[in-house]
């Protein structure tokens, strides 16, 4: 079999793709393209370049190229609202100027996406049609890339020197062989939303799935191109009607269009296929005329609004729609990504080459993926969400029917258009990069870092670490910028060229790249670059700033912290927080407007009040969803993935099933949580048997929608791969072990979403097999002996405790606990457990099966029954009577009585029986007794996992089983007399 061998191999030949390989030719790294398809896209799904994207492309010698094959340069671009592009209404319409007259300087002109004095590059209006062989033409010129399009991976592997491929070609003939190896030392995914590569390496993707439905066609018609031009039409349309909504985009002068049609997201596939082959009829539909027309493509596809959970996996990185999705938000999903690559190339490059860091390409998940985010909520804003979308695609047909509603509407739509192609400049070109680890970031008095100005609506240049340097023209080139880009670049501003020799003399010995260049302080310079010396990185992000020269040993500190030769600090990550680009409406103006509307109508229409209601209360959510206000800080996600259900009550091997595409909820006070194990716990067994269903039922409801599929599982240990905006303790990236609330779904699952007060940090010295051995029995315990039986360190020591069942989970570590603690312990287990026992520390092991142990045990302060029934009258004997004697029992017979009289009788029965026993116990015997329920404690947990690292506790575990195994694990435990926990893996 042929093979190829290179530095990097890029999956996927999109956009992301050819610009990566670009970026990579550009710093002298040999690349790879390896693309399914045969040829560049034919379907026009993006078409918008910004101005960030323009700069990249500056850089690499290719703006003008791009500039040449976008919208041409004398076209005015118009945004309109219409019930059809021909035969409609007009609802709204704005005038933009051409891309020429920005070039040219004409005053009062303004241009779509662009922002005046913000950037030496215009944004541009270039189909992903025309921009993807203008790049497909610069990299196959390049000597350093090879590309290979019709082949299509089929299997991955990596270890720790590289990764390989196996590509099979999808037109192989006698002289080229149909299956190739491809080798490489790193690979890069940007093979689309559907991401074969994403799937192999087990990354999941979070957020919300299947906004809405849509048909995607790029078409051709001449008679439709002149009479747009003639009515001075061109440009982007929105299209609402009872025929259906949508927007047509012009691609170019040569009479290319663009139709998305949108549909709701419960259409089916064969709806959707049904669109898609009569892609003529929508195109009618939306232009109102039947016009000569070629359909060049026509596809159907999901809108979503998702980000993956990971964007490396080993050697193997995420870009572009492998890593992120969402709705159309002015291009942000194509630009999004290559961004992402500008950001990884120069660090692969780094690494490549020896300078950069074993800890440099971790920071390209962290800098990367809090940009994804923001994108993402700044697209939910302005697109909608599911339940938004739906009310825009049934009722807005309805209401634009309406002569007067339509003008309402009209005017409300293009509002929310017009802030569209203003918004999200902090995006572009005002992020920074807050939480990077490769950033010397600035702090405030509060130690926090400190933040650029940049809003939705008002971009302020900032030079800030971790910011894009600003935008500068200098005396001597047309901006500042086009001194970035192969090395690092060393900015003097108002000093000498001899300054900073202990940073360069220390970059030297790094062997980092570099360039140095001073200027005298110019008001415009200082105007944005606020300080005396820079230090720029290869990618145009400013990594480094001071008014002062550093010392020799602050030199190290810097260039070891850039090149990521540091372990990274936690950074915590403020929660975006979108300001609106206006005073977000009143809910008074917006009531005002609606009952104007429905009075309109009512005086000068015939309409029945049931239809003035109906549209009034149409038209004030309308308003509500419409308005561009700050967009919503809290948001409900979901995630997808590989679950052990149940849908019914029963045994293990009649109700267990392996969901492969369960939903999970996402909260804002959530921590989406990677489980790599958990562990299998009697009640576990217990939920799944119907044990308590009633009880289960209701606290389930206090956070679930239905109580069916059940998850079950109460602990696990695994990676944090997102958090609510309500966290505060937690990042992406932290390993994490924990208990979850019988309120939430279980943890037998490849992902679960936990509270902060149920998780703490994994302890660093066992692996996530051994720590999910230990949050539940650790709560378990803690709710039981600390919280109910008052012991603790401080008092523990020289207390007689007797622990049935000492050899199973909890009894084990109650066991090692207490012991640690310096209590005196006691054990009952059978003959061949008690050798076991003792190493486990207990001073006497008791056989259960030799006789009572109530017959030569006596005066012990607590009791630890984690048998229950027939052990709690002999274990009461052997307390100290009057001596402050605690019983604990963990098997409360609530459950029991609920099962069998149902919540209200058994919960009233078991609230009577349970007074009693305290009662009779208190008051003639003189010793407490406690029925302990478990409660998620992660004050606790991290107590235990403290005792772990010392070595304390160390994890008893009796069998592992794969996810796939889980009836098997259900039934070792159901066995009974298991020595430790039984755990499953799901990594």
């Amino acid at each position: 079999m042929a093979s190829e061998e290179t530095d990097v191999l890029i999956v996927g030949g999109g956009p992301v793709g050819l610009t990566m390989a670009a970026e990579l030719s550009y710093r002298g790294i040999k690349s790879i393209v390896v693309e399914k398809k045969t040829s560049t896209s034919v379907l026009a799904k993006a078409a918008y370049v910004s101005s960030r994207t323009m700069e990249h492309y500056r850089r690499l010698g290719l703006q003008q190229k791009v500039m040449d094959a976008a919208y041409p340069r004398d076209m005015s671009f118009n945004a309109s609202v219409r019930t059809s592009v021909l035969g409609g209404s007009m609802m709204w319409r704005k005038k933009f100027a051409s891309w020429g007259e920005i070039v040219d300087g004409i005053p009062g002109k303004t241009f779509l996406f662009h922002h005046p004095g913000a950037s030496v590059a215009i944004p541009m209006v270039c189909p992903q049609t025309a921009l993807e062989p203008v790049l497909k033409e610069h990299i196959e010129a390049c000597s350093n890339v090879k590309t290979f399009w019709g082949w299509e991976v089929m299997s991955l592997a990596q270890d720790e020197n590289g990764v390989t491929i196996r590509a099979v070609c999808s037109a192989s003939s006698e002289n080229d062989p149909s299956e190739k190896v491809f080798k490489a030392k790193y690979l890069v995914a940007c093979d689309g939303g559907s991401s074969p590569i994403r799937k192999q390496l087990g990354i999941h993707t979070y957020g919300e799935f299947v906004i809405v439905r849509a048909c995607s066609i790029t078409f051709k018609s001449t008679e439709l191109y002149t009479r747009m031009k003639e009515r001075d039409q061109l440009g982007f349309c929105v299209v609402v009607s009872k025929k259906g909504s949508g927007f047509l985009i012009t691609l170019n002068a040569n009479a290319d269009f663009a139709l998305h049609v949108v549909l709701p997201p419960n259409t089916s596939d064969e709806v959707l296929q049904e669109y898609v082959r009569n892609a003529s009829r929508c195109i009618v539909n939306a232009v109102g005329v039947n016009l000569p027309h070629t359909v060049v493509a026509a596809s159907g596809y999901n809108m979503h609004a998702l980000v993956s959970t990971k964007y490396q996996e080993g050697r193997c990185f995420l870009a572009g729609d492998s890593a992120h999705q969402w709705l159309p938000a002015g291009g942000l999903g194509m630009n999004t990504g290559l961004s992402d690559v500008a950001d990884l190339a120069w660090k692969l490059e780094a690494v490549l080459k020896g300078f950069g860091g074993p800890y440099l390409l971790n920071s390209y998940q962290v800098e990367r993926m809090r940009m994804a985010d923001i994108a993402r909520r700044f697209a939910l804003s302005i697109g909608g969400t599911e339940g938004m979308e739906e009310f825009r695609l049934k009722i807005l047909p309805f209401l634009v029917s309406n002569p007067l509603t339509r003008f309402v509407l009209g005017r409300v739509m293009g509002r929310s258009l017009n802030a569209q192609v203003t918004l999200g400049i902090d995006i572009v070109l005002g992020f920074q990069y807050i939480n990077s680890p490769v950033i010397k970031h600035e702090y405030d008095s509060f130690g926090k870092v400190k933040l650029n100005a940049s809003t939705r609506t008002r971009f302020v240049p900032s030079s800030l670490p971790g910011c894009r340097a600003p935008h500068v023209a200098l005396p001597d080139c047309a901006t500042i910028l086009d001194l970035f880009g192969k090395q690092f670049v060393l900015l003097t501003i108002g000093g000498e060229e001899s300054n900073l020799d202990d940073l360069k003399a220390e970059m030297r010995t790094r062997g980092l790249p570099y360039e140095t260049y001073t200027y005298p302080k110019l008001p415009e310079l200082v105007a944005c670059y606020d300080r005396k010396y820079f230090l720029v990185r290869p990618d145009g992000v400013v990594a480094w700033r001071s008014d002062c020269q550093p010392s020799s040993l602050e030199a190290k500190k810097i260039v070891s912290t850039v090149v990521g030769d540091t372990p990274p600090k936690r950074i915590p990550a403020t929660s975006p927080h979108p300001v609106s680009h206006q005073q977000p409406p009143t809910l008074l103006r917006d009531a005002v407007t609606s009952a104007g509307t429905a009075f309109l109508l009512f005086k000068y229409s015939e309409l029945p009040i049931k239809s003035l209601v109906c549209i009034g209360l149409g038209v004030f959510w309308l308003l509500r969803g419409l308005h561009i206000q700050r967009a919503p800080q809290f948001q409900q996600q979901y995630s997808r993935h590989r679950a052990a259900i149940c849908n019914t009550f029963g045994g293990s091997d009649k109700v267990l099933q392996i969901d492969p595409r369960f939903v999970g909820e996402f909260h804002p006070e959530d921590v989406l949580v990677r489980v790599h194990a958990a562990s299998i716990n009697p009640i576990d067994l217990g939920m799944r048997r119907g044990y308590g269903a009633d009880f289960f039922r209701r606290i389930s409801r206090m956070t679930r929608k239905k109580f069916f599929p059940l998850i079950v599982g109460r602990d696990c240990s695994g990676e944090v791969v997102a958090v609510g905006d309500n966290v505060k303790k937690f990042l992406p990236g932290d390993l994490v072990y924990g208990a979850v609330s019988f309120a939430r779904q279980g943890t037998h699952a490849e992902y679960v979403t936990m509270r902060e007060s149920e998780l703490a940090f994994k302890p660093c010295n066992v692996d996530h097999r051994e720590a999910a051995s230990l949050p539940w029995v650790a709560v378990t315990t803690w709710t039981a002996l600390v919280q109910l039986g008052g012991l603790n360190r401080g008092n523990a020591r020289g207390k007689r405790v007797l622990v049935h069942a000492g050899t199973g989970g909890v009894g084990s570590f109650a066991i090692q606990l207490l012991k640690a603690w310096g209590a005196e312990v006691t054990t009952t287990c059978s003959t061949s457990n008690i050798s076991l026992a003792h190493r486990l520390g207990a001073d006497n092991a008791i056989d259960y099966t030799t006789g009572s142990f109530a017959t030569t045990l006596k005066g012990y302060d607590v009791v630890f029954d984690t048998v229950g029934y027939v052990y709690e009258r002999p274990s009461l004997s052997v307390l100290k009577c009057f001596g402050n004697g605690v019983y604990v029992s963990i098997r409360s017979p609530k459950l029991y009585l609920i099962t069998r009289f149902g919540t209200f009788c058994g919960g009233l029965l078991f609230s009577w029986f349970y007074r009693f026993k305290v009662a009779m116990n208190r008051l003639f015997y003189g010793r407490a007794f406690y029925y302990s329920i478990a409660e998620p404690n992660a004050e606790a947990l991290e107590e235990v996992r403290g005792m772990v690292e010392r070595g304390e506790i160390r994890p008893l575990i009796a069998a592992v089983y794969a996810l796939d195994e889980i009836v098997s694990a259900h039934k070792h435990v159901e066995s009974g007399h298991t020595r430790g926990k039984v755990i499953v893996t799901m990594v």
